[in-house]
């Protein structure tokens, strides 16, 4: 006669112990991330009431946009 066992094993915990630290290095990063990208939406905003109010040229404005890293959003842009 065959007897079949079905037995669940908890998982070893050092294999837990990394992944709950890749876990918390994923959620760092993202956390890091947000915060960029509240700083670019606030870069992009004071540029946009600046040029809005007259305060900055258009070519002022994508020069800090440049300086800033996000001259992506504005490709080609240019009075030339």
């Amino acid at each position: 006669m065959i007897e079949a066992s079905t037995t669940i094993s908890k998982p070893k915990p050092a294999a837990t112990e990394s992944s709950s630290g890749f876990s918390d290095f994923v959620l760092r990063r993202l956390h890091v991330a947000r915060i960029q990208a509240e700083l670019a939406l606030n870069q992009i905003t004071s540029v946009g009431v600046a040029l809005n109010a007259g305060w900055i040229g258009a070519e002022d404005a994508l020069a800090m946009l440049s300086e800033a890293g996000l001259d992506f959003i504005i490709r080609g842009a240019s009075s030339e």
